[in-house]
C-alpha cells in the first residue's frame, strides 16, 4: 500500500492544486479527494476547475471525490 500524497495548495495558484500530466503521483493515484470551499484557506473552486479535475482524472484513470 502506497502512502497518501498531499497536493500543495499555494496562494499563487489561489489554493488550487496544479493538475498537470507530469505530476508524478498522478500515475500511481487511484483516487483524489477535492474539498472546496477549503478549510482553513476558505478558497473556492469554480465549475471550470471541477471540469478540469474530471478531465484530469479521466486521463490518468483515477477517481475524484469531492
Amino acid at each position: 500500500m502506497e502512502k497518501p500524497f498531499k497536493m500543495p495548495l499555494l496562494a499563487e495558484n489561489d489554493f488550487l492544486p496544479i493538475l498537470t500530466p507530469s505530476f508524478q503521483v498522478a500515475k500511481k493515484a487511484k483516487i483524489m479527494f477535492i474539498n472546496y470551499p477549503n478549510n482553513p484557506t476558505s478558497a473556492t473552486a469554480s465549475l471550470k476547475f471541477f471540469e478540469e479535475v474530471v478531465d484530469f482524472g479521466g486521463k490518468e484513470q483515477n477517481y475524484c471525490h469531492s
